[in-house]
């Protein structure tokens, strides 16, 4: 079987399981009659399956990237990121959003870091599942990628340089998604917010890896060869959560 063909079954497989799991927990963790929303035990389990669908298919797109080029890449991350548009629901599956709750007082501290703790504990427990698709050789790239074990960061500029990369890459795709989701139809503005993020993405995968979501970046790159742990912070949480500033100032500014 090529590459090609082996990614695409195991990014299917994720999502197409990620649907059963995501139907199995809303079954029996949100009562009958009851608002999904006020399940706490739901919304969780939702922004843990969204983040590990996010992480292990972001992993395999990696693959592609690496032998198709950021074309193949890109398209693919197109189709993925409007797959997730129709079917996540209210699930996030990035912290900056709950960071930007918290401080709006729109959601509750323990709330918003409850939240975050379940998607960085789902994005780091990707790699295991990854691993597993990649040791079955269903490609001889894949079979070499189980047992090389290299890892190296996609921060290939300087920190300072990658934080502003990471930063004006969020807030574009912050200001894009706010302003075409206030003028168009969802069958509009989903197609383009999931081209405009997918552009933006590969226009910085040569910097910084164009990750614009703090628990991919580390689901993928933490501890990796040149990965510094306070750049890693600085470059992929901070400067991606300031770059979210407009979610904060949209609704006043729209006031």
């Amino acid at each position: 079987m090529g590459c090609l063909e082996a990614s695409v079954i195991f990014m299917v497989a994720t999502c197409a399981l990620s649907v059963v799991a995501r139907k199995l927990a809303k079954r029996h963790l949100v009562e009958p009659n009851q608002d999904p929303s006020k399940s706490s035990a739901w919304i969780l389990a939702e922004e843990a399956i969204a983040t590990f669908e996010l992480c292990a298919v972001c992993y395999e797109l990696s693959t592609v990237c690496d032998h198709f080029g950021a074309l193949y890449y890109g398209i693919g991350l197109f189709l993925a990121v409007l797959w997730w548009a129709m079917t996540w629901e209210e699930a996030k599956a990035c912290p900056y959003f709950h960071f930007a709750d918290m401080l709006t007082r729109k959601r509750g501290m323990f709330d918003g870091l409850s939240r975050i703790a379940v998607e960085t504990v789902a994005g780091l427990l990707v790699y295991p599942y990854v691993w597993t698709f990649w040791a079955l050789g269903l490609s001889t790239e894949h079979r070499q990628k189980a047992f090389d074990l290299r890892c190296i960061t996609d921060m290939q500029v300087s920190p300072m340089n990658a934080a502003l990369v990471e930063g004006a890459g969020t807030m574009a795709c912050v200001l894009f998604s706010l302003y075409i989701n206030s003028k168009a139809s969802w069958k509009i503005s989903a197609p383009l917010d999931a081209l405009v993020s997918s552009v933006l993405v590969c226009f910085a995968l040569n910097y910084t890896g164009g990750y614009y979501n703090p628990v991919l970046a580390t689901s993928l790159k933490l501890g990796c060869d040149n990965d510094d742990y306070v750049d890693h912070l600085a470059v992929y949480w901070l400067a991606s959560s300031l770059g979210c500033i407009p979610q904060m100032l949209y609704p006043l500014i729209r006031s």
